[in-house]
């Protein structure tokens, strides 16, 4: 799996940046819906508002790319280092058992822990999204950021590096 995803990130690297920004709308989705609109929307309402919360995020991707990096890195970073410092330690519960509790009203069975790691997930959410944007910061005043660089080349310009190569020979 981690060959077929290094291969698809080394081919296809213009469209992780879309995917990242899918999946933070996904993520942003999915707890806006499970903090908030579980109360006035019902549970059909939650994959169409992920779905079109994901396309939105991926077509605003291609306008704030460096700003969804930031956000998508930022808030990835802060789940993924707390669910697995969770693993070790214990105390939090699946994502799914915590959706089932929300749909059937049953807050006082959501373990205190969950809160716990959610307040470290928000600070180091929001820490590394901090830390990124100063590092933006520094590096726009020192030269323009530009993703040019991670262009394909075109079937023509490989055919002349060819040509170009074999000529020198």
């Amino acid at each position: 799996i981690g060959g077929f995803a290094g291969y698809f990130i080394a081919m296809y690297h213009r469209y992780c940046f879309v995917l990242a920004g899918a999946y933070l709308g996904a993520i942003l989705s999915l707890l806006i819906y499970n903090i908030f609109l579980y109360r006035i929307l019902p549970e059909t309402f939650m994959t169409p508002f992920m779905i079109t919360s994901s396309i939105g995020f991926a077509v605003l991707n291609f306008f704030y790319r460096d700003d969804i990096m930031i956000l998508s890195t930022g808030i990835t970073g802060g789940y993924m280092t707390v669910r697995g410092i969770s693993f070790i330690i214990g105390g939090f519960p699946s994502e799914f058992l915590i959706f089932e509790l929300v749909k059937f009203q049953k807050f006082e069975e959501i373990p205190w822990s969950l809160d716990a790691y959610f307040c470290v997930m928000l600070f180091l959410s929001v820490s590394g999204i901090y830390v990124q944007c100063e590092l933006k910061k520094e590096k726009v005043k020192q030269e323009p950021v530009s993703y040019t660089h991670l262009t394909m080349p075109t079937k023509a310009q490989v055919q002349v590096s060819v040509v170009a190569v074999s000529l020198n020979k």
